[in-house]
């Protein structure tokens, strides 16, 4: 079963370069490491989520869409190019 989405997703966490997100494990060292200070719930269900899905215990489409929720939530996803096209 493969670990990264159909569908990256881009986000501003800084001032430089957006990051592009593949994938639950990366996901979740975002959320992790490079989020904001301010956080709401939906940060919270997209960590967990994420993990989860990192293990392989829940549907990586399901973390995904937790992560670009909680990437509105925290004004981090570019929207002009935060869903990309499919990488494979």
């Amino acid at each position: 079963m493969s670990n990264t989405w159909k569908n990256p997703v881009r986000i501003h966490t800084g001032t430089g370069a957006p990051d592009i997100v593949f994938g639950p494990i990366q996901a979740f060292e975002a959320l992790n490491n490079r989020w904001p200070a301010s956080r709401g719930p939906k940060y919270n269900d997209a960590k967990r989520i994420c993990r989860l899905a990192a293990a392989g215990e829940i549907s990586i489409d399901f973390a995904r869409m937790a992560f670009i929720s909680a990437a509105v939530e925290a004004s981090v996803f570019d929207e002009v190019g935060g869903l990309i096209k499919p990488t494979h």
